[in-house]
């Protein structure tokens, strides 16, 4: 990301529970705006 320093991803848990889905799953938080994580997965 901007820099290249730093983190841009963080997984808080591998064992978070969302309803709907069957299995504890990975839990993360971007560190920048919507935008930019748009712009990493080259979304329009």
């Amino acid at each position: 990301m901007p820099g290249g320093t730093g983190w841009s991803f963080w997984q808080y848990t591998d064992h978070a529970k969302i309803p709907g889905v069957g299995r504890a799953v990975d839990a993360n938080v971007f560190r920048f705006d919507y935008a930019t994580l748009k712009r990493l997965a080259y979304i329009r």
